[in-house]
């Protein structure tokens, strides 16, 4: 089963702001570009972070990543000394917020090619013959 690009074309403004927040940084004021690729399976992203948040001239910098539907988001042309497996996780969780079961059973399919999906059915229907045959 080929997995269509689904979820980064659906993130709102705010939710891309909400999203990099999880995965980097604070300090990003908002989004300045997205532009989808690949079908829309992944997107760079642009960014204004603020450096140096006391000062009210603080600059502000085009910062610029690059996010997948099911693999951790990149840094691009800055600095990101934070491990990869920290940022996916994130990712994942803030995804999962967003999305729910739906992207579960997509990001399973997408790592393992294994359909979770028709396996979390088959169990709601067990559950369902269970509780119907104690009725």
């Amino acid at each position: 089963m080929k997995l269509k690009p689904k979820y980064l074309g659906r993130l709102t403004r705010k939710q891309w702001l909400a999203l990099h927040r999880a995965c980097f940084t604070e300090s990003v004021r908002e989004v300045a570009d997205v532009e989808f690729w690949d079908n829309g399976k992944g997107a760079n992203v642009a960014f204004l972070e603020k450096w140096d948040d006391d000062n009210e001239d603080a600059l502000l910098l085009d910062t610029n990543y690059r996010y997948m539907e099911f693999d951790p988001p990149l840094a691009v042309d800055v600095w990101d000394g934070e491990d990869s497996f920290e940022k996916g996780k994130c990712f994942f969780k803030f995804m999962l917020d967003t999305f729910g079961k739906e992207y579960v059973v997509d990001y399973m399919q997408y790592r393992t090619g294994v359909d979770v999906g028709k396996y979390l059915n088959d169990l709601e229907e067990e559950k369902r013959n269970d509780k119907a045959k104690r009725s």
